[in-house]
């Protein structure tokens, strides 16, 4: 399926090499001899016409080639998540803990938590992050409504060995 997109493309270089489409020398060469300026917006129009009929003929011709294409349509969606899944990895964070401080108050984690946020939030890498390819605002959210997330894994102590603080998160 991908092929016939590749194909799609060399059709369309010839169909542009087949003289549907003006070259340079064909727009700019008439324009030359003009004594007037209504003769020159008579000429650029038409011209301008011509060139947008040949740009519906090829955008036409890609439609027919790519909608409806179940191969195309599972790579796309494919892509799309595997970005969509990089972006909210960026605020994504697995903190090690030992199975004892389950039993800890939780306060101080949330404030930790809390300020860990409003870094991430106010830092210069989360601002530049890139938008996703193709976005759509009310399912993939933006910056400011990107969740930050903490996974909280209870292991026994001697099972840890990663030498990481308790409390310190590090990404996932």
């Amino acid at each position: 399926m991908l092929l016939d997109v590749g194909n799609f493309f060399g059709e369309c270089h010839k169909h542009i090499k087949s003289g549907l489409v003006p070259s340079k020398e064909q727009l700019f060469g008439p324009y030359e001899g003009m004594d007037s300026e209504d003769e020159f917006l008579m000429k650029a129009n038409s011209d301008i016409a011509q060139i947008c009929g040949a740009i519906i003929i090829l955008w036409q011709k890609f439609l027919e080639t790519v909608l409806g294409k179940e191969k195309i349509r599972q790579h796309l969606s494919r892509q799309r998540h595997f970005q969509r899944v990089k972006r909210f990895s960026e605020a994504f964070f697995i903190i090690e803990r030992t199975r004892d401080s389950v039993l800890a108050p939780c306060d101080s984690s949330m404030e930790a938590y809390q300020e860990v946020s409003e870094c991430l939030r106010k830092s210069a890498y989360f601002n530049l992050l890139p938008p996703l390819e193709v976005e759509c605002i009310e399912f993939d959210g933006d910056l400011n409504s990107l969740p930050i997330v903490y996974e909280e894994h209870y292991q026994e102590t001697a099972q840890r060995g990663s030498g990481n603080s308790r409390s310190s998160p590090r990404p996932f």
